[in-house]
């Protein structure tokens, strides 16, 4: 248990470093970097648009990849 609360812990101070030097680059970066980073800023902040949108381009492969079928229901 201690293990994982300390796994834990790690992580969101990397995340809290990540964020900081984000907003960092944002404030004083150049267009690009600041792009980069308020893009980066709006995944931490908003993960659930991210799973949807990963999400989404799951089932287009998966509809792209199935077999094709005639009028019948048949695979061609």
């Amino acid at each position: 248990m201690v293990g994982i609360l300390t796994n834990e812990t790690i992580k969101q101070k990397q995340q809290e470093i990540e964020v900081k030097a984000l907003a960092a680059l944002l404030e004083h970066g150049n267009f690009y970097y600041s792009n980069q980073a308020q893009l980066r800023l709006a995944q931490i902040a908003m993960p659930d648009l991210i799973a949807d949108e990963l999400e989404q381009e799951t089932l287009i492969d998966n509809y792209k990849q199935r077999p094709k079928r005639n009028y019948w229901g048949e695979k061609e």
